[in-house]
């Protein structure tokens, strides 16, 4: 049995986009900062000693997309179900799971009860393909790495100063009629990620990058607020300007139905 390249797209913050990476690159684990027992890492939506521009940007961010340090503080986990559309009619329901700091699952239902399952255990990327085996493998090394660095919970706007991240502010553009911040994200494995936030309500209303000649780019919509979160409950995927794939929402759960067993690798 063949299915066409089923991908979960990021948004923004949720569920992961699988860009093919350099086998050289490596991954980017929040396990991996913390070298001792003593290492101790700058706290979610610490701004301090960042440019006054880049301060003013982030702080509006977390306020309108996360409610705030209060807020984010409160919650742990998210539970996601869904959509998968794909250009040529066919439409797969999904099942996303993430937990802090950078827990996340995915499961994608095919026809005749079959499954693809895509999972990070804050040490592992693993993957099951059902229609093909039930044994879980580890994830290609090219897709790990992004897989991985897609994991993490909140995503990387969040800890802007995390050691060997570097944010910076560009040239603001007009996305359908709205003028956007951009904002450039680069991970100490030198991936990136170029943000378009709405200079109004600061939502991350485009997501792009450049990866083998070829730009992959995100558009998000439907924002709704869910436990104080503002979530885009609409996503494209283009490649190159052509559309890859959508993502509809039907729902969101906050600190209920996620625990830490989901994540482990099946023996």
């Amino acid at each position: 049995m063949k299915y066409a390249p089923i991908i979960l797209l990021s948004l923004s913050w949720l569920t992961p986009l699988t860009w093919s990476s350099e086998s050289t690159i490596k991954p980017y684990r929040y396990g991996d900062l913390l070298i001792n027992e003593e290492t101790v890492l700058p706290e979610p939506m610490d701004t301090d000693g960042l440019s006054q521009k880049v301060r003013d940007t982030l702080e509006s961010y977390y306020r309108n997309n996360l409610g705030g340090a209060n807020n984010w503080q409160k919650i742990k986990s998210m539970r996601v179900k869904g959509k998968l559309n794909l250009p040529n009619g066919k439409s797969y329901e999904f099942a996303n799971y993430k937990k802090k700091p950078d827990f996340n699952k995915s499961v994608v239902y095919l026809a005749n009860n079959h499954k693809i399952i895509t999972c990070f255990d804050g040490v592992e990327a693993w993957q099951i393909m059902t229609f093909e085996s039930e044994t879980a493998k580890t994830m290609p090394q090219d897709a790990s790495v992004d897989f991985i660095r897609d994991s993490w919970f909140g995503g990387h706007l969040l800890r802007p100063l995390l050691p060997g991240k570097t944010i910076e502010i560009l040239e603001a553009i007009e996305i359908d009629g709205k003028i956007c911040v951009q904002v450039k994200v680069v991970l100490p494995n030198q991936q990136y990620y170029l943000y378009a936030l709405d200079s109004n309500r600061y939502q991350v209303v485009e997501e792009s990058v450049k990866v083998d000649g070829s730009k992959r780019l995100i558009k998000q919509s439907d924002f709704r607020v869910v436990s104080g979160l503002m979530i885009p409950f609409r996503s494209k995927l283009y490649t190159d300007g052509v559309l890859v794939q959508e993502i509809l929402i039907e729902s969101v759960v906050v600190n209920k139905g996620v625990m830490p067993w989901m994540f482990k690798r099946p023996e």
